[in-house]
């Protein structure tokens, strides 16, 4: 090593070494500061806001929501839950002087549920998991007899709904129940959107077990996921453990990803597989619809690796794929029907990489310098 080159490895050991204990220095620091926050002061029954913990001297806490919004949203009103519930919250300590130093804080709050006692049949398993129960004694029991209730004014909204409910529990009970308007009673399954508690937003549900079944929400999506509910419970037996439910989800976005490009799936495949991420209410389906394989798995030839696009297109016909695609009314139809089971298709498009099907199809359009895979971005009008 000469001379140089040894002054200039310690030169780089010492800088490491002084960014080391530099960030060592302010991690200290930073959990000096946020030690100092205290915690959530204890919410009371009745309590409609929290009370925010006390900040350190010189900074401010921002309050930017919690894990379960329906109980404590982000303006830190509350809304009682059916029974006693974690939430945990989540603040910014923000620096009074400087905003842009600010830490992030969670902090965990217990609310006091509507109920004060856990009684009666305890909280059935389904996937993913209740958010609030409270179980009354006893069961409700689907028979032959049972039937699908919507409301007189719901006709329009629900109808289709109620029909595919009805095939759905035939499938899994054999039970063919009647689908009619009007009152639920004993033994029913009472379908609505009238529900009045808007804190649950458009993707929560009350589920209510008692002499008949009745699943209310605001918004077809929460409906729809409490139908997924009933026909979980209905997987595990015909009796169904009494009590209330309110339901929603934990997270937004509940996604699944399948890379259609490299491999093809058919679209009855797909299909089944709206279904199937429904009945877990997942939201979110991504179909990755072009790719390439890599160069040196074959014979380092572009030419010659496999790549795929599967949509029809009109303006180039050849960058279709030969080996499976889907007409341009065979994924409309199948984005129909994942509106349909509350699953949103999200159809994936990959570029500037991954685009070998399109240099295929247009040579002009592919890069020399990083590889035909790749756009060239710089010929793009």
């Amino acid at each position: 090593m000469t001379g140089k080159e040894r002054f200039l490895y310690l030169k780089l050991l010492f800088t490491f070494i002084f960014l080391m204990f530099s960030s060592l220095a302010g991690a200290q620091t930073e959990n000096a500061i946020v030690e100092k926050v205290s915690e959530v002061p204890a919410v009371a029954r009745g309590d409609q806001f929290i009370k925010m913990p006390t900040a350190p001297k010189g900074y401010h806490l921002v309050l930017k929501g919690s894990d379960h919004n329906p109980v404590i949203n982000r303006s830190g009103r509350i809304k009682m839950p059916l029974s006693k519930t974690k939430v945990h919250l989540y603040f910014q300590l923000i620096n009074d002087s400087i905003d842009t130093i600010h830490y992030d804080i969670c902090k965990e709050v217990t609310v006091p549920g509507k109920f004060d006692k856990e009684k009666g049949s305890a909280k059935p398993f389904v996937i993913p998991s209740l958010q609030e129960w409270h179980g009354y004694e006893g069961k409700f029991n689907l028979s032959p007899g049972s039937r699908i209730i919507i409301p007189n004014d719901e006709r329009k909204s629900l109808e289709k709904l109620a029909s595919l409910l009805q095939q759905e529990i035939k499938q899994q009970t054999g039970y063919l129940l009647k689908t009619v308007t009007g009152n639920p009673g004993k033994g029913d399954i009472y379908l609505s959107l009238h529900e009045k508690d808007t804190t649950i937003g458009k993707e929560g549900y009350y589920f209510q077990a008692g002499d008949y079944i009745s699943i209310r929400a605001i918004a077809y999506r929460g409906l729809f996921w409490g139908t997924r509910t009933l026909l979980q419970l209905l997987e595990q037996s015909k009796s169904v453990p009494k009590g209330i439910a309110r339901d929603y989800p934990q997270f937004k976005i509940r996604g699944f990803i399948l890379d259609d490009g490299r491999k093809f799936f058919t679209l009855q495949f797909l299909r089944k597989y709206v279904k199937l991420l429904s009945y877990y209410k997942m939201n979110d389906f991504q179909i990755h619809l072009n790719d390439n394989g890599f160069k040196g798995y074959f014979g380092n030839n572009w030419d010659s690796t496999y790549s795929a696009f599967r949509l029809e297109n009109d303006t180039y016909p050849g960058l279709t794929a030969k080996d499976g695609s889907y007409t341009k009314k065979e994924f409309i139809a199948l984005q129909q029907l994942a509106d349909e089971y509350g699953v949103q298709i999200v159809p994936e498009i990959d570029v500037p990489a991954h685009s070998l099907a399109f240099t295929k199809a247009v040579p002009a359009i592919g890069s020399r310098k990083y590889g035909m895979d790749h756009l060239d971005l710089t010929q793009v009008a």
